[in-house]
């Protein structure tokens, strides 16, 4: 190149194809080929700095961004070397070589803008990645990775020392950093999870969780380990407050059952002596009491029979809650049998139909079996229609996808679905979750006996067994519960 003229003197035919100029094409141009090349649309132009650099030097090498004839970005990195120069001493006469790096230089860029995605996307999730040399025992770690051990970019060496990481480790977790050592150091890897607890730069206790896996070099040989390890002290403090709160659950419900069991058993003996005060009453002075004395004593009779009703229940619903008994293989069938026969003569009073199917055998508590089977069967033996024959069938089959979904169940386990449906009385399915609530009842007193509770002990041994119990009903056509239990109780 003529530096004083700046013109060409020689393309050869690569520089060419790599402008989409041809020789003549850059003559034709004189000393104004340079924004033909050089000027890009942003309006920058580094062309004639360039040369002064070569001021005093006799060759200089920098990469230049070019553009093609096309209008596409091509980089090249050149090696200008002085031919000649002037009588004052400034080249006249240049020699220029350029290799076309535009792929290089693409893939760089690229390779930049992933590394500064991944280091935003490390510090949004807290986490890091990092290398450990088999062959000569030095980690390389990510930004991510010093910041979670307290250190800011720049702040550490390039290849660090294992001693170092480790001296970070709490000094009750030090055996599992023992541990992750030996794993290295066997090529076993760290396929599974580890967790530890490190000190900060700052004096910060962190818990980290970390795993990694080895790599192979092209004969196949193990020479690093890639791990990458987060932050999960956030993720620990919230178990621990929510452990804290199960725990002050368990107790505030163990207490609960506590009271509930001892007070009722406290209740028993004064209301037996009501019952039996009241029933002498009864006997010994009917005749001296008069009419609206005899009311007041009915009154109060009642009152005891529905307390002791109450009572009984309540003991019953405390012994559900506290699940003393065993888990067993139990077979439905017999479980159904023993119900049935137990509820015969109410049965036959309302000539009620019965329908059942085979039932399954399940890993359950049989005597909480037996008390979901009797409330239930009961309820539809009470709310039937006096103008219609009552039928209630019990069926069982396996629970569609949808349901387990629907109701949150674990698909790795077995379902069993049960269905105790009658063609009673019904009621609107706005009441469907309230009338599990203990104590809550869609009928007065007076029209049904009952407390309230029986449906609340058959959602507690559905929970009991891992197991959901939701109802269906239409008033005038009858309902249906639908007990969703696992064949096997994983726990």
């Amino acid at each position: 190149m003529d530096v004083i003229n700046q013109q060409f003197t020689y393309i050869n035919p690569r520089i060419q194809d790599i402008l989409g100029y041809t020789y003549d094409d850059l003559k034709e141009a004189g000393n104004n080929w340079a924004p033909k090349i050089l000027e890009l649309p942003d309006g920058k132009s580094g062309v004639w700095s360039h040369y002064a650099k070569i001021r005093g030097n006799a060759t200089v090498k920098y990469k230049v961004k070019v553009l093609h004839k096309n209008g596409s970005v091509k980089y090249l990195k050149t090696q200008e070397t002085i031919l000649k120069w002037d009588k004052d001493g400034h080249p006249s006469e240049v020699l220029g070589i350029a290799e076309d790096i535009t792929i290089q230089q693409n893939l760089s860029e690229e390779l930049a803008r992933s590394k500064h995605s991944f280091g935003l996307l490390e510090e949004m999730l807290q986490c890091g990645s990092w290398e450990y040399d088999l062959i000569d025992h030095y980690l390389t770690c990510s930004n991510g990775t010093k910041r979670l051990f307290g250190y800011e970019t720049g702040e550490l060496p390039e290849k660090i020392p294992t001693s170092f990481f480790k001296a970070h480790f709490h000094q009750d977790d030090l055996d599992i950093a023992e541990e992750i050592e030996q794993k290295i150091i066997s090529l076993e890897g760290i396929n599974e999870h580890y967790n530890w607890r490190i000190i900060a730069k700052d004096g910060q206790m962190k818990y980290l969780e970390g795993k990694g896996m080895l790599l192979p070099d092209k004969k196949g040989n193990y020479t690093k380990l890639l791990a990458a390890t987060a932050d999960i002290t956030i993720l620990k403090t919230y178990e621990a407050k929510l452990e804290q709160k199960i725990n002050d659950l368990k107790k505030s419900n163990q207490n609960l059952e506590q009271f509930a069991y001892i007070a009722s058993h406290d209740l028993q003996e004064p209301l037996r002596k009501i019952s039996a005060f009241g029933e002498r009453l009864s006997k010994k002075y009917s005749g001296q009491l008069g009419e609206e004395g005899l009311l007041y004593l009915n009154r109060m009779t009642d009152a005891s029979v529905r307390m002791k009703l109450l009572i009984d229940n309540l003991l019953s619903y405390s012994r559900t809650t506290r699940k003393v008994d065993d888990f067993k293989e139990t077979n439905l069938n017999l479980i159904l049998k023993d119900v049935l026969n137990d509820l015969e003569l109410k049965i036959e009073d309302k000539n009620v139909r019965i329908i059942s199917g085979n039932l399954p055998t399940l890993e359950a508590i049989p005597s909480q079996m037996n008390q979901l089977f009797m409330n239930l069967i009961s309820n539809a033996i009470k709310f039937s229609k006096t103008e219609e024959r009552p039928s209630i069938e019990i069926t069982a089959k396996t629970p569609s996808p949808e349901e387990l979904s629907a109701h949150n169940l674990l698909e790795i386990n077995e379902y069993i679905r049960i269905s105790i449906k009658d063609n009673g009385m019904g009621f609107e399915m706005e009441f469907a979750e309230k009338i599990f609530e203990i104590f809550q009842r869609l009928h007065g007193r007076s029209a049904f006996e009952g407390s309230g509770i029986g449906l609340a002990i058959c959602k507690k041994i559905a929970e009991n067994h891992e197991g959901v119990i939701f109802a269906r009903s239409e008033p005038e056509v009858g309902t249906e519960f639908v007990i969703i239990l696992p064949r096997k109780q994983l726990s």
